[in-house]
């Protein structure tokens, strides 16, 4: 996969996840609501709408029904992917594999900036952990 490729997806991603996000809340969904409905969990459908996580194409379907909406509606096409890319002029960083830039931005760390790329993989480092913790303390509360 090409460094282009990855940009696009990401930005894929991301546009998707906005269009389920608005869809949810002009439905006047939670997330909570949204990810009990689909059988997957709140940080998933969060994870979902920042473009953080991949949905499969059986997800997709099952969150368009329950969003009320054409799953294709819920797609962007590659020129608005293409035309997204161009008004971000994104620089995601590469590290093993994974864009990094998106979860850099969320933690409120300015892309290129002299924050420094260790201490910011120990935000993001803690950040899933904190994530993780969450969905554990989650699954035994209902346990």
């Amino acid at each position: 996969m090409t460094l282009d490729r990855s940009y696009e997806m990401a930005q894929f991603q991301e546009i998707l996840g906005e269009r389920i996000k608005s869809q949810r809340r002009s439905l006047g969904l939670t997330q909570v609501e949204l990810a009990g409905r689909v059988g997957i969990s709140r940080a998933s459908i969060a994870n979902i709408e920042t473009g953080l996580q991949r949905t499969s194409s059986f997800l997709l379907v099952q969150l368009a029904e329950v969003l009320n909406i054409v799953p294709t509606e819920l797609l962007p096409s590659l020129s608005e992917v293409a035309t997204s890319l161009q008004q971000n002029q994104q620089s995601p960083v590469l590290v093993e594999g994974e864009l990094i830039s998106k979860e850099l931005r969320n933690l409120n760390i300015p892309v290129g900036s002299d924050y420094g790329l260790e201490k910011a993989l120990e935000e993001i480092q803690d950040s899933s952990q904190a994530k993780k913790g969450d969905e554990t303390k989650s699954k035994e509360g209902t346990a």
